[in-house]
């Protein structure tokens, strides 16, 4: 797919060199003055982008800074700036030590239009706007208790899934992994926010995939902004108009249904629509919370929550079976946590490096003021259902002789997914349990 990607974009790279005697290249006025940090040499018009062609954008990036020393760098990406930190101390600085420098965070043509103009939590430019989406999210929104008041429903999601899978192990079958667990996370983060399975999930999560595609893809209106023939030759946008109609259109009818039923649902009963209309009731707020924002702060929910967790759990399971040591470790130990028939629960704590922020070596929620605020919700879902897994089976992957020449080859996208898709046998060694009507 990436091969794909930059043939396209050399030739409209190509494309625009023609054009570009009636283009000015010089620099903008005071750039020259100003102290930047190194970076590789440039062309006209494609600026940096010949250093990262034909390969994963951020593997390139980072043998660029190992190859020149650079721990922070500068590419230009055909007239887009970039800075590039590839240090723990440089990520500390930008994060934390100078995190509000760097709060807002720069629009794509397509994220602008999936976003409603960056009216959601995690586009948001820094400002007002920013402040009380993000004070939403952390004190009703994604508070510990509600994601804990989802605790049913992530256990009856997982539990649906083991059955399946147990299914498929009696049956001698493989299962695509990914297939598998992004069923599980997309019918969680549905029941989590619309309180009951969607009758349009089909149509949602489908759109939901098609905008990830969009908003991590290659785009020439994004790197030449000034350029008319570059947003003339994009279709991205159109596409992205095409994808946020379908969706916002079925949450349309979903926020109807929750607003006819508004003060009869209460406590730990509300899903996230029921609490983002009533706050948007309660008079309370600075800013209007206009109908806009609240299908932004949906459609970006089910886009961060739903495509990551999947992603890190297809991840995971590719890992261990690659490392059949540490594969028998965690699955010993998992074990051993739960005895043999006992019940996963979430809500568990491990040692190790901290991932929450503290530990700029590893920062997969970010840190600082924007840190993801969905933090916990996605580590519930991701750890109940990989104990889970491990609890229950033993894995295999069918026609690999060597787990050490496992393919793990990352394929191009925003989120970097497996490039081939994850078949592993499941072999049952704990019995999974069977739900008992009514309880």
């Amino acid at each position: 797919m990436e091969d794909v990607v930059y043939l396209v974009l050399a030739l409209a790279s190509l494309l625009v060199v023609l054009l570009a005697r009636r283009w000015r290249h010089s620099s903008p006025e005071g750039e020259d003055k100003l102290r930047l940090p190194p970076g590789p040499w440039t062309l006209p018009v494609i600026g940096s982008i010949h250093h990262i062609a034909g390969a994963l954008p951020h593997q390139a990036m980072r043998d660029l800074a190992r190859r020149h020393g650079w721990p922070v760098m500068l590419l230009r990406l055909g007239e887009v700036p970039t800075l590039v930190v590839s240090s723990r101390e440089g990520a500390r600085e930008v994060m934390k030590t100078h995190d509000a420098a760097f709060a807002t965070r720069p629009l794509s043509s397509t994220v602008r239009v999936l976003t409603n103009g960056g009216r959601d939590i995690i586009f948001a430019p820094y400002g007002e706007h920013w402040r009380q989406m993000r004070k939403i999210a952390v004190t009703e929104l994604l508070t510990a208790r509600r994601v804990l008041s989802f605790r049913a429903i992530r256990e009856e999601e997982v539990g649906a899934m083991l059955r399946a899978v147990a299914s498929a192990a009696g049956d001698g079958d493989a299962i695509d992994m990914r297939a598998r667990l992004s069923v599980l996370v997309a019918d969680t983060t549905v029941r989590a926010v619309m309180g009951d399975r969607c009758k349009d999930r089909d149509v949602f999560v489908r759109e939901l995939d098609r905008s990830i595609g969009l908003a991590g893809g290659f785009n020439p209106a994004d790197l030449w902004p000034s350029s008319r023939l570059a947003v003339w030759a994009s279709g991205a946008v159109r596409r992205a108009e095409e994808c946020r109609d379908i969706v916002f259109g079925i949450l349309d009818g979903i926020i109807a249904e929750h607003q006819q039923r508004m003060g009869t649902v209460d406590g730990d009963d509300e899903d996230l629509i029921d609490v983002l209309l009533r706050v948007q009731n309660d008079g309370s707020l600075q800013l209007p919370l206009d109908m806009d924002s609240i299908k932004a702060v949906i459609f970006v929910i089910f886009g961060a929550g739903s495509e990551t967790s999947a992603t890190t759990l297809e991840w995971i399971m590719a890992e261990l079976v690659k490392n059949p040591k540490v594969m028998k470790r965690a699955t010993t130990e998992v074990r051993r946590a739960f005895e043999a028939g006992g019940k996963v629960e979430g809500g568990g704590s491990a040692a190790g490096v901290d991932f929450r922020g503290a530990d700029f070596e590893l920062l997969p929620f970010g840190a600082g003021r924007r840190m993801c605020p969905g933090m916990a919700f996605g580590l519930a879902n991701v750890e109940l259902a990989l104990a889970s897994l491990l609890l229950h089976f033993d894995w295999e992957a069918p026609g690999v002789a060597n787990p050490a020449e496992f393919d793990m080859t990352e394929a191009f996208g925003i989120t970097n997914r497996r490039k081939a898709g994850l078949l592993l046998r499941p072999i049952l060694r704990v019995p999974v349990p069977v739900p008992v009507p009514g309880v």
